[in-house]
């Protein structure tokens, strides 16, 4: 019984740290996400679309020729 709570305990441990290593995966994403967003904003107004690197399916510019 006690080899069977302590499988118990080591499985929630472990689903504990999966869920934590997707919570941090997904900030990493925003972060990103919002990194070459206020890189692209910044860049001058002669900057050509095909530079530009779209964070989204929606936003790429190119995506309608």
């Amino acid at each position: 019984m006690a080899d069977r709570r302590a499988a118990e305990a080591e499985l929630d441990a472990r689903d504990g740290s999966i869920h934590e290593a997707m919570e941090q995966q997904s900030i990493n994403e925003m972060l990103a996400r919002f990194v070459v967003d206020s890189h692209t904003r910044s860049r001058p107004k002669g900057a050509n679309l095909e530079d530009r690197i779209p964070t989204d399916v929606d936003d790429d510019p190119l995506a309608s020729e």
